[in-house]
């Protein structure tokens, strides 16, 4: 278990980011006391992603700083929170129906759920979806629903 505090955005994040990365090697799993972090921003969630994509990561006891910046963009539906670190089970102690390490929760498409990756799907947003956005003058695209068409 790791139990970091305090603030974490891009200039503060890699000690723990090195730390995270070794207990996950090593371990294959990791349990993140989230409880002390007071801030953290989108260089702290691309961690918490990756590391969720290559171990058995769960996080417990998340603050209000770290439950919003999950929540705020779905994250809270892929990655496995706990509300203390007592209820983040071990692999021996799972709950039935956990999902395996490394798998999205209630249905989120992902690499293993059918979701197409290869180059024939690539860049293809789900039906009724758009995008903002000149692909060539950014990396970053917004996608929202497309307005429903109104009777004239």
């Amino acid at each position: 278990m790791i139990a970091p505090h305090g603030d974490f955005e891009e200039d503060t994040l890699p000690p723990l980011e090195v730390r995270i990365r070794e207990t996950a090697a090593a371990h294959g799993e990791l349990i993140l006391d989230a409880s002390r972090i007071t801030f953290a921003d989108s260089t702290f969630l691309r961690l918490l992603l990756t590391t969720h994509q290559e171990a058995d990561l769960r996080i417990a006891n998340p603050s209000p700083a770290i439950t919003r910046l999950i929540s705020l963009i779905g994250a809270d539906q892929v990655l496995r929170i706990h509300r203390t670190v007592e209820d983040a089970p071990t692999p021996d102690h799972r709950r039935q129906g956990d999902p395996p390490r490394g798998l999205p929760r209630r249905g989120v498409p992902g690499p293993r759920s059918g979701q197409p990756r290869s180059p024939e799907g690539a860049g293809r947003l789900p039906e009724g979806f758009s995008s903002s956005g000149d692909r060539s003058s950014s990396p970053v695209r917004l996608i929202m629903p497309r307005a429903a068409s109104r009777p004239s």
